[in-house]
């Protein structure tokens, strides 16, 4: 049997222990997480801990409720028998019961019973009330909430790339990759249609789930219209200025909504911008029948194909289809992206581009990405939307469905920002790569350019390029409206869907960024070979080893403890605990002189449940008594009763002393009862 068979928290995939959580800062930040398993073992011993320091402090407060009421003086009973209370009560619920008796009791048969109680009475009360409180405030401690930040604790850890595979395409580990990205991007658009709802005009019941991907939602914007075509040449707009989808984030601060977990100094804000817009396909786009010549993808002479001319420098299309546009088939695939590595990037490392943008495409402070969407689907109403639009047109008059345009081909631009937190001294707003040759960082500390670094890895696994090949039409949210998933009949789809989906499949990107920052510490190990930072070199590879154990996420099942509220609980308790068996010494120490303080600590020891008893024997004549001081004990065979119950038994008791020595007074007893 291992230790995570007796202890199986210790084989989560998060960390459990203490670390510092930068949200409150290096000394309140100190924070203890656990599984809720064992934070009910912590929590059930502060709790008890609590209670017993309480009763251990009640200790010094009886002491010194004692000591302060202890005379010289003659006394009625009442006060000698509040004496024996404050000596022998082990809890403020027992005194408090019993000076209640008292004073009830003594009301006939002493002066003022009730009022000369009256504060032990209330100082009770209070004392009682604000230990139940602390009791329950130690509750306060462990925080339950059903999301709790944890560290991920590390394993293979890296981004990863299947360019690294040889001959990637027929590798049966790449299949397998793909299959894993495509999961990722999968969980990536659960957690946008969860947690942005209220932004893509969808059922807003589907935030409830939000919590469940352990990551915060983040702050963007989209406008359309009035924004400048991104591209060199403006008529490559299809739609004019009206027809350009502006998004970006907020600052994204590297700690709070990226959970990379860092002292204030050491982050960095984030801005990610991007800009579509549909191209125009006027000389761009040709349709034509297969030649039935050769092999390949279109030549079939009785299929009609459409290609597309978007790539500088080159007679091949950039992307091709099979044309649909005369077919009424519902059983076709409604939607499909044409995308083939058709993503540009400037300044960036030789062989990275596979694609070079047409000169009126171009560019240059942006990352670059053309495709098209295939429309087979068929609608039940008209649409003005500008890509799933009908435009009035019947497919089927006789059945009154509508149809969109096959073909619509889009670019997009994409930019990125680095700040100082607050958004202050920012680089330039330009693609990845570009970034790193337009500016030197220099305003940033070590830690921060390592978090840059880390930042804009996770960005180059998260394009809308990476998006559209791996995830593909599964991105949009006019599936949705589709009848059934495999059927390519849908209802009509509102006026504002391409901008829902344009916003849509930007904040997929910034899910799978989140997610790739996320799942960097625990990668599969069978893809342990295509860590991108080892083939980086060893500076990358150094530069962004320690993010592997500063991971954020927040996860149910787990309990956080502030370290410094427990050790100052602890240290609390400790103390009281000792100071209430040392505060009698101490007390003594400091009035050894005083001859009021030897009575009054004559009277406590002397009100010692032990002693009191001892004495109750002795009045009895039984046993031989030594160790007065200490625990009393008897001699080695002695054996006697115990002792009757009070007003069982009426006695009169004939007393002669003897002599009193040095060592004790010689008493001796005859007993005379009633009826004997």
């Amino acid at each position: 049997m291992g230790l995570t068979d007796v202890l199986p928290w210790l084989g989560t995939p998060f960390y459990v222990g203490a670390w510092t959580n930068w949200d409150h800062g290096a000394v309140m930040g100190r924070t203890i997480t656990m599984p809720n398993d064992a934070a009910r073992f912590l929590q059930s011993f502060m709790t008890a801990f609590v209670v017993l320091v309480g009763l251990k402090s009640w200790g010094m407060v009886r002491y010194l409720f004692h000591q302060g009421s202890s005379t010289q003086e003659q006394m009625d009973g009442l006060h000698h028998q509040r004496q024996a209370i404050f000596r022998a009560s082990a809890s403020p619920k027992s005194t408090l019961l019993h000076v209640l008796k008292l004073s009830w009791k003594w009301r006939h048969n002493a002066d003022g019973s009730i009022r000369r109680q009256l504060f032990f009475t209330f100082f009770s009360i209070i004392y009682i009330l604000i230990w139940i409180g602390l009791t329950h405030a130690t509750a306060a401690l462990f925080d339950t909430k059903n999301m709790v930040d944890v560290l991920i604790r590390p394993g293979v850890c890296g981004f990863t790339n299947p360019s690294y595979y040889p001959n990637s395409t027929n590798n049966a580990n790449y299949t397998t990759w793909l299959a894993n990205e495509r999961s990722i991007y999968q969980s990536a658009e659960s957690m946008v249609v969860s947690c942005y709802s209220h932004k893509l005009g969808i059922d807003a019941s589907a935030s409830d789930s939000c919590g469940v991907y352990g990551l915060p939602t983040l702050p963007t914007t989209i406008t359309q219209g009035d924004v400048v075509c991104p591209f060199s040449n403006a008529t490559m707009c299809r739609d004019g200025n009206t027809g350009v989808f502006h998004m970006e984030t907020g600052l994204l601060n590297s700690h709070y909504d990226l959970y990379i977990n860092a002292p204030t100094a050491n982050r960095v804000d984030y801005r990610k911008f991007s800009t579509c817009s549909r191209v125009s396909q006027d000389g761009f786009v040709i349709n034509h029948p297969g030649d039935g010549s050769s092999d390949a993808f279109d030549s079939n002479a009785n299929t009609n194909y459409t290609d597309f001319f978007y790539t500088a420098s080159s007679s091949d299309p950039t992307f091709s289809a099979i044309d649909h546009a005369n077919v009424l088939d519902l059983d076709l695939q409604p939607y499909y992206f044409l995308y083939n590595e058709s993503s540009y990037y400037p300044n960036s490392p030789n062989g990275t581009n596979v694609w070079q943008p047409i000169p009126g495409l171009v560019n240059s402070e942006a990352d670059m990405h053309v495709f098209a969407i295939q429309n087979n689907a068929y609608y039940s109403g008209p649409s003005t939307d500008l890509l799933f639009g009908t435009n009035d047109t019947l497919c089927s008059p006789a059945d009154g469905i509508f149809c969109s345009p096959e073909f619509n081909v889009l670019s997009c631009t994409e930019q990125h920002q680095f700040c100082l937190p607050g958004g202050l001294n920012c680089t330039p707003i330009r693609g990845l790569w570009d970034l790193f040759d337009a500016q030197s960082f220099d305003q940033f500390n070590d830690a921060q350019q390592n978090t840059i670094i880390l930042i804009v890895l996770a960005a180059l696994q998260a394009p809308f390029g990476d998006m559209l090949n791996i995830y593909g039409a599964d991105a949009l949210l006019a599936r949705s409206a589709l009848a059934t998933a495999s059927l390519a009949s849908s209802r009509a789809l509102p006026g504002d869907q391409t901008q829902r989906e344009m916003h849509n499949l930007f904040l997929v990107t910034l899910a799978r960024l989140q997610r790739n920052i996320v799942n960097r510490p625990v990668v599969d190990d069978q893809f342990k070979d295509l860590l991108v930072e080892q083939h980086l070199g060893q500076d990358v590879v150094d530069a962004l080893s320690g993010f592997c154990s500063t991971q954020k996420i927040a996860v149910t099942g787990f309990t956080a403890t502030n370290l410094l509220a427990l050790v100052l609980t602890l240290l609390g308790g400790v103390l009281i605990v000792a100071g209430s068996s040392l505060l009698p010494k101490v007390i003594g120490l400091a009035e050894r002189k005083s001859d009021k303080w030897e009575a009054k600590n004559e009277e406590w020891e002397a009100g010692e449940l032990l002693n009191l008893q001892r004495v109750a024997y002795e009045t009895k004549g039984e046993g031989n008594w030594t160790d007065l001081k200490g625990i009393p004990v008897t001699a080695k065979g002695d054996k006697f009763q115990f002792l009757e119950r009070p007003g069982k038994r009426k006695s009169t008791m004939e007393m002669h002393v003897g002599e009193t020595s040095k060592d004790g007074t010689k008493t001796e007893y005859r007993e005379v009862r009633d009826g004997a």
